[in-house]
């Protein structure tokens, strides 16, 4: 009864673990991989949450390298699944259209740009399920 128990235990800590890294996140479609904590080659976080049924927008939260942090919003212009390309629409100071390769792993995405060969375009890791920042002080 007792391995039983420790069995039963060890079993949920490891579903507990594995869903806070997001390896037990939704990866079914290219929107639902595109959610949560991502991070740049070039040293930023992206946070993308969940698109609003009603609106079709999702919030989209960047924190670059010095910490500063920047509220927009983005859209789904385009879902190929077929190449699993994402088109997107960022919403904030100035709207800005972009495509990202989303494998269906969901561990990595890279940037889409005609003219560039993607061996050079930006990279990004899936760190979390997270949709926004920790609030900290300094």
């Amino acid at each position: 009864m007792r391995r039983l128990v420790a069995f039963s235990l060890v079993c949920l800590g490891l579903i507990v673990v594995l869903s806070g890294c997001g390896l037990l996140r939704d990866t079914a479609t290219l929107s639902a991989r595109l959610q949560g904590h991502w991070f740049s080659d070039d040293a930023i976080d992206y946070y993308f949450g969940p698109l609003d049924a009603t609106t079709g927008q999702g919030s989209l939260i960047i924190v670059d390298a010095d910490g500063v942090r920047t509220d927009q919003y983005y859209s789904i212009v385009e879902e190929n699944a077929d190449e699993s390309l994402l088109t997107l629409l960022y919403q904030g100071d100035e709207e800005r259209e972009i495509t990202f390769y989303i494998p269906e792993d969901g561990i990595f995405m890279q940037e889409r740009e005609a003219g560039v060969d993607p061996e050079n375009a930006m990279d990004y890791t899936f760190i979390d399920t997270a949709i926004e920042p920790l609030e900290y002080e300094e």
